[in-house]
């Protein structure tokens, strides 16, 4: 029978067998990084499978560490604690120190917060106890939301035909209301995670409301809710709203009262003028402004109404009202004359006319829909259209065959700057400003 030969370095190995798990750490320092390690010799490789054949774990503390600590998902809510339990048994004698004692805090910690979660959820059930959605409210605490949010929460309830589980969410430690896409507690009292979260509203594909979260630390999405649909808040919201924009419609129709009243008396004096009542138009018109009155309306009113909402939907282009554009252009001038405070007043009577229209038609929406999504919708087409009717009309003086060729050369950029530098109006964008509404309004089945 053939003899087998072994090298001395392999007989060396396996007498050394078992060695390796005793040896100093700072030999080891690279095996993590392979910092200076060697690649294995036959001897090693050998040692090593024939304790696995023994059922004896060859590998070395520094390779346990590594293979546990990879082993751990970095999302999993007790992540830190598996890795910290991880370096307890396999970390340095110094690493299994301070892990002990970051375990040890951890876990008091935790049970501090059970406890506290325990007796919120006993005070929530006591308080509640009462109510149906008990159980919701309780919920509340075992995710660890504070007794005073779920109070505020309960008394927010009282309002609406949702639960609590599905209005509102334990988000960093506060609680979040769905329906309102705002933390319920003021910021001061929110958690501090809580208050590096920013809530931006947005809709799906679908058109419906979304409230997504935000870490403000890194952009990223912490959570996404779509706000769900609550018949009793909404129709309270949707009456409440309906009443203001009642008496916001009554509002503006006082002030193009006031400024026709102004008008009459411009049209009286001319009257008294032809009849002989005053020599001329300038004495009576003394008269009738010796206190300003009339013209501090008038500056008083222009100032409110431009700053109104109405006012960015007031049709524009070539063609737009001339008694409009003198009041949107400045305030009445001091030494205004008879003519030019009567343009303002129309001026003033018209827009005042056309925002109490736009609260009267919110009005009707809210009827028929019972909330406004599309209401802007309709708007940006309302004044689309009037602006391209503008445009259309003989007295824009923009020719029909310009109109025809900027039609026909719709993606051409420089000849739609062209026509903007010409006739001072961007008919692509009121087109396309239209065209966007429509499709909106036709995926929302709205509309007037």
């Amino acid at each position: 029978m053939a003899q087998l030969r072994f090298s001395p370095g392999l007989l060396s190995s396996i007498r050394e067998f078992g060695s390796t798990l005793t040896e100093a750490p700072s030999a080891q320092a690279g095996a993590l990084t392979g910092a200076g390690v060697q690649p294995a010799s036959l001897g090693g490789m050998l040692a090593r499978n024939v304790g696995g054949l023994m059922g004896t774990d060859m590998r070395s503390p520094q390779e346990k560490l590594a293979q546990a600590l990879a082993q751990v998902d970095p999302n999993s809510p007790d992540a830190e604690e598996q890795q910290l339990a991880a370096l307890v048994k396999f970390g340095s004698p110094a690493q299994q120190v301070q892990a002990a004692q970051r375990l040890t805090a951890q876990r008091k910690e935790k049970e501090t917060k059970q406890e506290s979660r325990e007796i919120v959820g006993n005070l929530v059930a006591t308080r509640f106890k009462d109510r149906e959605d008990v159980d919701a409210l309780v919920s509340l605490a075992e995710q660890g939301a504070s007794f005073t949010d779920i109070e505020k929460a309960a008394n927010e309830k009282e309002t609406s035909a949702l639960s609590p589980a599905d209005r509102f969410k334990v988000v960093k430690g506060s609680v979040f209301d769905v329906v309102n896409s705002e933390f319920i507690a003021a910021p001061e009292n929110l958690s501090e995670e809580a208050k590096r979260t920013q809530v931006i509203k947005t809709t799906d594909d679908d058109g419906n409301e979304i409230s997504r979260l935000i870490n403000l630390d890194d952009g990223e999405t912490i959570a996404e809710y779509a706000v769900p649909k609550d018949p009793v808040g909404q129709s309270a919201t949707a009456l409440r709203i309906n009443t203001q924009l009642i008496k916001e419609a009554q509002d503006f129709e006082k002030r193009a009262s006031s400024a026709d009243s102004i008008l009459s008396k411009l049209e009286k004096l001319e009257g008294d003028v032809r009849g002989g009542v005053f020599n001329t138009l300038e004495e009576g018109f003394k008269q009738l402004t010796g206190t300003q009155d009339d013209v501090s309306m008038l500056r008083m009113e222009q100032r409110r109404l431009i700053t109104s909402a109405a006012v960015a939907n007031l049709p524009r282009g070539p063609a737009s009202d001339k008694d409009v554009a003198l009041v949107l252009s400045g305030e009445l001038d001091f030494n205004a004359g008879p003519e030019a405070i009567a343009a303002y007043a129309r001026g003033i009577k018209k827009i005042a006319q056309f925002a109490a229209r736009q609260a009267r038609d919110q009005a009707q929406w809210l009827d028929r829909y019972g909330d406004v999504r599309g209401f802007n919708s309709q708007q940006i087409v309302n004044k689309s259209k009037q602006e391209l009717a503008n445009i259309n009309s003989p007295a824009s003086k923009i020719p029909q065959a310009s109109i025809e060729r900027m039609l026909t050369n719709r993606g051409n950029v420089q000849a739609r700057q062209d026509f903007i530098k010409r006739y001072e109006v961007d008919l692509i964008q009121i087109l396309e400003d239209m065209e966007r509404a429509t499709a909106t309004l036709s995926q929302l089945d709205r509309g007037f």
